[in-house]
């Protein structure tokens, strides 16, 4: 009788866990975890019936519980998002097209007539082949001397605020009589350059040597 009682209790048991192993829920579905036989058999030992069945119950729950894993273990697997994968509409910015912007249209230089006159520092200098002259015509220079000397020869060398150096030519008739002065230097119409000192009367022909 007790043989047959605890054959018994191991069947409910048995038929315990299958349903709760069948019933559930869907989402956790996935490879069954099998229930310990030796737990089992511990549990069909147990004199007491009740205390038995809580025993078979107790394995029953345990095996729902082992289907409600993760989803690796749950047979649902987790696809890795990859690095150029976007939701839909949204474009990928590490996949996307590369778009390069246009090219920005040069600036326009809106200057002054003051800031027009030698705007590039070369007034005076050999111009190069390929640079217009047109504009040339049009420059002239206002500086200041800071300081001059003379040569052998008699001709001014002068050194200029702006850090240029200009150095008198033949044909000149300036006459300085003090060391600092504000100047102009313009094109002449046959070539070459003529200073104009402020306050002094004349004209020195001049070249740029720096």
């Amino acid at each position: 009788m007790y043989i047959f009682r605890r054959h018994s209790r191991t069947a409910k048991a048995l038929l315990l866990i299958s349903y709760c192993t069948l019933t559930v829920p869907a989402i956790a579905q996935g490879t069954p975890q099998p229930v310990d036989y030796s737990d089992l058999k511990a549990c069909g030992n147990i004199k007491n019936e009740a205390a038995s069945l809580a025993c078979f119950k107790a394995l029953a729950q345990q095996a729902g519980q082992n289907q409600r894993a993760t989803p690796e273990q749950s047979g649902q697997k987790t696809v890795p998002q990859s690095a150029g994968s976007s939701k839909p509409g949204e474009q990928d910015a590490t996949t996307g097209p590369d778009v390069t912007p246009p090219p920005l249209p040069p600036q326009e230089r809106q200057q002054t007539p003051a800031v027009q006159k030698d705007m590039d520092g070369q007034f005076g200098l050999p111009r190069k082949p390929q640079r217009s002259t047109d504009s040339d015509d049009e420059q002239e220079l206002s500086a200041r001397i800071i300081r001059f000397n003379r040569n052998q020869n008699g001709n001014y060398t002068f050194y200029l605020d702006n850090g240029q150096v200009w150095r008198e030519t033949s044909g000149s008739t300036l006459q300085f009589t003090r060391k600092q002065a504000n100047i102009r230097i313009k094109k002449g119409a046959i070539g070459g350059y003529r200073m104009i000192v402020e306050g002094m009367a004349g004209t020195g022909r001049v070249k740029r040597v720096k």
